[in-house]
């Protein structure tokens, strides 16, 4: 049975599924739907928080993994990804990409 989550306070249609053939899963897809022009470094991100303080809700922005569309160019399916760490006091920042050609 897929699961559904379905974001629509952007303007864009987020989704995560799940898909089962029964026995096994087969993967997880977390994807963006966008009825746009496609633009350069859209795509989906897998962010990470944690607490960083006691207390309920006191969580932070950590870490991201994202996959990012290399340009802009109509049926060019081209991508990369992108692993944001955080130093304590900093902002989230590029730690390594790996680009559409598989290099570092």
């Amino acid at each position: 049975i897929p699961l559904y989550i379905q974001n629509d306070s952007s303007g864009t249609n987020i989704y995560s599924v799940c898909r089962s053939n029964g026995t096994a899963t087969t993967g997880l897809h977390i994807g963006t739907m966008s009825e746009g022009s496609p633009a350069a470094d859209e795509g989906v991100s897998l962010d990470f928080s944690m607490p960083y303080t006691t207390g309920v809700g006191t969580t932070v922005h950590t870490c991201s993994i994202r996959a990012l569309r290399d340009d802009a160019t109509a049926d060019n399916y081209g991508g990369y990804m992108s692993f944001l760490t955080r130093a304590h006091g900093g902002a989230a920042a590029e730690a390594m990409r790996i680009d559409s050609g598989g290099g570092l």
